[in-house]
């Protein structure tokens, strides 16, 4: 059975044949375009919702008289907070554990290294602290 081009123009809206994309393909092309947009902005919440955050608060004790020098690695505060790129708790209490080692023994004399993972303080061994007291790089100031 033969149809008419006027009567194929009538149900896809339009009148007469045209050249090209019907008004329908447009409208799927378009629905495409704002399906996939939709779906990359619902991507980008998602990746925000499953972003962590591990804060290492870290507190130095300076030798007597080198309080300039040891404070200068948190901006000249004796106390700053350190944003570590992980994914777990444990991986933020490694990352709170590797900032306790002491290189500047006659400049730092101690740390107090605490954590928080997504707004959750990390229960450090040493009284909060993941850095043990009387580690052999700490304390060893010279007078």
């Amino acid at each position: 059975m033969l149809v008419s081009q006027k009567a194929c123009a009538s149900l896809r809206g339009g009148e007469g044949v045209t050249s090209g994309s019907s008004l329908e393909e447009k409208k799927g092309s378009h629905m495409k375009k704002s399906i996939v947009l939709a779906a990359l902005f619902c991507a980008s919440f998602a990746s925000n919702a499953l972003a962590y955050e591990c804060v290492v608060h870290i507190t130095r004790t300076a030798c007597p008289g080198k309080e300039e020098e040891s404070y200068s690695k948190c901006g000249g505060a004796q106390s700053c907070d350190k944003n570590e790129d992980v994914s777990t708790e444990a991986a933020c209490i490694a990352a709170a554990k590797e900032n306790c080692p002491n290189s500047r023994l006659e400049i730092t004399k101690s740390k107090v290294v605490k954590a928080r993972f997504n707004g959750k303080q990390l229960p450090g061994p040493y009284g909060g602290s993941f850095c043990a007291p009387n580690r052999p790089d700490f304390n060893k100031c010279k007078s």
